[in-house]
């Protein structure tokens, strides 16, 4: 058998994260959820960008890297390893995604990852 469900988003949320954002303030949400479940929210509620490129942050034997979150990226993309320094820039072009585990593995490696978030 199969069963699917939706939780919905408060109705407002997109309005209060559009007000927000036209205000000058950065919007970025910190979640439980697993990590697509968290960028398919960000999207809906507009803190993600429509069009814009979202890296999943991994970390494995070779050490932490950026990788599409999504198979819709650009064929062209490949992984970027993780450098704490490179945050600010790489967040312009695009829309990061990470979890806690990914974060704390990253800065035990780099702990300076913290001045850059």
């Amino acid at each position: 058998g199969l069963i699917a469900f939706e939780c919905k988003t408060r109705a407002d949320s997109r309005t209060v994260v559009r007000s927000l954002n036209e205000s000058q303030h950065r919007v970025v949400m910190l979640t439980g959820d697993a990590p697509l479940t968290a960028l398919h929210v960000a999207v809906k509620v507009e803190i993600c960008r429509v069009g814009k490129v979202s890296l999943l942050l991994e970390v494995g034997e070779g050490g932490a890297k950026w990788v599409p979150a999504l198979s819709s990226a650009p064929a062209d993309l490949m992984p970027m390893p993780f450098k704490a320094s490179e945050m600010p820039a790489l967040q312009e072009k695009f829309d990061l995604v990470a979890t806690e585990a990914a974060l704390e593995d990253a800065a035990a490696v780099q702990p300076d990852m913290w001045d850059h978030v």
